[in-house]
Order: C-alpha cells, then sequence, then structure tokens
C-alpha cells in the first residue's frame, strides 16, 4: 500500500474515470481537452490599421517621400514613419501628425537615428525631412500625457526648444 495514489472521479459531467487529479478536478483526458479549447488572444488594433491606411491613402495621390522627394513606387506601411515611436507614446501613434512620408531605406535610417537619440545626425542627414518633422513635433509634443513622459520625450522636448 505504500506509495499507492489515491483515485478520485473526474469532475467533468459524464466522466466514469477515477485516477490521480491533474487540474481543477479533472482527469488526464478532460484536463488537456480544456486546456486545448483555451482561444489564443489575437489583438488587432484596427485604430492603428485605420490610422496606416489613411495615410496609405493620402501617400498613394502624391507617392513621394517628404524628405528626398523620391518617388514611392509602391507604397505600403513601410513609407509611414512615425515621428514619436508606437512602443513609447501610446497616446499619440494615431495622431495624424506623428508621421512622415519615407521611403523604406529612409525610414528604416530614420528609425534608426529616433532610438539612439540622434537629433543632431538626423538634422544632417534628414534636412528637409526633419524639419517637417520638428514642426509636427511642436504641436504633438504637448499632447503626449505626464505618465508617458520619458527620457526619450524630455531629451527630443529639449532638442525642438534649442533649434528652432
Amino acid at each position: 500500500m505504500f506509495g499507492e495514489k489515491k483515485l478520485y472521479q473526474c469532475s467533468e459531467e459524464g466522466c466514469n474515470n477515477k485516477q490521480p487529479i491533474l487540474s481543477k478536478g479533472k482527469c488526464s483526458f478532460h484536463a488537456k481537452k480544456k486546456l486545448s479549447k483555451i482561444p489564443k488572444k489575437i489583438e488587432k488594433d484596427t485604430e492603428l490599421d485605420d490610422f496606416f491606411n489613411h495615410h496609405i491613402g493620402i501617400l498613394s495621390r502624391m507617392p513621394y517621400s517628404e524628405h528626398s522627394g523620391v518617388r514611392i513606387k509602391s507604397v505600403d506601411r513601410k513609407n509611414i514613419a512615425h515621428i514619436l515611436p508606437k512602443r513609447y507614446f501610446k497616446s499619440v501613434q494615431c495622431d495624424h501628425n506623428n508621421v512622415l512620408y519615407l521611403t523604406w531605406g529612409e525610414h528604416s535610417q530614420f528609425d534608426n537615428l529616433l532610438d539612439k537619440m540622434d537629433f543632431l545626425r538626423l538634422s544632417r542627414e534628414f534636412e528637409m525631412g526633419w524639419e517637417i518633422a520638428k514642426s509636427r513635433l511642436r504641436v504633438l509634443l504637448p499632447k503626449v500625457p505626464y505618465e508617458e513622459r520619458n527620457n526619450y520625450w524630455t531629451k527630443l522636448n529639449e532638442y525642438i526648444k534649442t533649434h528652432r
């Protein structure tokens, strides 16, 4: 008798299995069955999708980079750059001032420099685009709520104030 496990009746209606209980009073069969029925959450941000679709529509009518003037042959989300990164500033991710139309290569470099907070290099490498971005930032930065005002916001705000 030493080492024998006590067997219990499964709590699932109609189940007559008697075995060591695994989860919430269920036998191994029903415990696994219930776990597999749990739907995986796929959160879709329809507001962000609408934002991108709106700007793709605008850019499709005039498919040129705001920085270089280069024609954008196939307009897509990759051509819609957020001036304030979406991951830090959720409250203004869909604000229509938080956008700059760029080629894919420009967008990659723009994001890279923004991530590094290298605003001086941005001003040198993206002269025209950065001037447009700064004018939009003057409208956008005050809209960021206090709880989202992190170190990134502070440094960018100081830069915008001192580099008119």
